[in-house]
């Protein structure tokens, strides 16, 4: 998977930390805050995204839904997934995970936060 890394204009550079990608505390000393977190939910036995430190107002919602399935084109990968009352779960905790860093990417390329 491609890692997406942004520089505003003023000079701050930003990413999403990848385990394989880049490592951005190679540029400077680094400040880091979880913009999601995956939760499993029981009752659907199934991983969830949610967004975290109000992310939640830049995208507009608490939790990846149907709608940000199709905008961000998580529907064309190869994952396993499902909606239940417009909330999209996974079986997979790893491809849950890639449709996460799909969506983050998506609104990082957007400018919509850093």
């Amino acid at each position: 998977m491609q890692q997406v890394v942004t520089i505003a204009p003023d000079g701050v550079v930003s990413g999403l930390e990848h385990k394989a990608g880049f490592n951005m505390k190679r540029l400077g000393n680094a400040s880091i805050a979880r913009a999601s977190e995956m939760i499993f939910n029981e009752e659907n036995q199934a991983w969830q995204v949610v967004f975290l430190n109000g992310n939640a107002e830049m995208i507009g919602l608490p939790a990846l839904d149907l709608y940000l399935v199709y905008k961000c084109g998580i529907d064309n990968m190869a994952i396993d997934w499902f909606c239940k009352n417009n909330k999209v779960y996974f079986t997979n905790y790893h491809e849950a995970a890639q449709a996460e860093i799909k969506v983050l990417d998506y609104y990082r390329l957007k400018g919509s936060f850093r």
